[in-house]
């Protein structure tokens, strides 16, 4: 992550997240994109916001997508660290992420005020 992305990272939540597993993901995943978003990233975080992340990767291919948020949060053993704050992962293969990236109502904020991390 670029000293720019990290500059732009304000919320707390966000960068203990990253700051615990974002060298994981990256491991295990091996993601071509990372993108944060959402109320965290917006500055207007509510009592109960969690994090909603974006991360492409093949890790994904053949698998249905109910399938996807579970596997990722097990995968980087979410479960070991009680005091981050929830996420909210949609996963996606390169190929799956460019049809839906135009569409509106799916990213409308994500490519002007989300963070790409990777």
């Amino acid at each position: 992550m670029t000293q720019i992305q990290k500059n732009r990272i304000k919320d707390q939540a966000l960068q203990k997240f990253l700051d615990a597993l974002l060298n994981i993901i990256i491991d295990k995943f091996k993601p071509t994109e990372l993108w944060l978003w959402g109320s965290r990233v917006y500055g207007v975080p509510r009592k109960y916001s969690d994090i909603d992340l974006i991360i492409i990767s093949d890790a994904f291919k053949n698998m249905r997508m109910i399938k996807r948020r579970p596997y990722f949060l097990r995968s980087i053993e979410f479960d070991k660290y009680p005091d981050l704050e929830d996420v909210d992962a949609f996963c996606y293969t390169q190929e799956e992420f460019e049809k839906k990236k135009n569409d509106p109502w799916m990213f409308k904020d994500l490519f002007s005020r989300g963070i790409r991390i990777i």
